[in-house]
């Protein structure tokens, strides 16, 4: 009975996960969609609805649609996705830097990111998680 069990559990452990292989060392992937986010504020330190997002491979200036495939998700007022798996494989394994621009009316900001395709999923090296717009100058 005790054997059944542990057959049982290593079945289901095996069924839980994908796994991806490293020439390092292997990983458990999950099979979630990872979406990476920033909050924008307004000139009031409010979240702000309805801002236009762009975001641009800094070294080749090459436009990600974060957008396609309906990958772009509706959050609280004032979240935008800036980057997803959608990308896994197209973004360096080392390091890709990405500059997010948001506008909106008179508003904008300008912010760089790194990101890079992990083992499993696109994972987020550098940038705040927080960004405020100001008036063009």
């Amino acid at each position: 009975m005790r054997d059944i069990l542990w057959i049982t559990f290593l079945i289901l452990t095996l069924l839980l996960f994908q796994y991806c292989s490293n020439s390092e060392a292997p990983y458990a992937c999950t099979d979630e969609f990872v979406i990476h986010t920033i909050t924008v504020l307004g000139p009031n330190e409010e979240p702000a609805d309805s801002v236009e997002i762009e975001v641009t491979n800094k070294q080749t200036g090459n436009e990600y649609d974060i957008c396609e495939n309906n990958n772009c998700y509706e959050f609280n007022t004032g979240t935008y996705t800036i980057m997803h798996d959608g990308f896994f494989g197209e973004l360096s394994e080392t390091k890709e830097i990405v500059l997010v621009k948001g506008t909106k009316e008179s508003l904008h900001f300008s912010e760089e990111y790194a990101f890079r395709s992990g083992p499993c999923h696109v994972e987020k090296l550098a940038g705040t998680d927080t960004v405020s717009l100001s008036p063009d100058e």
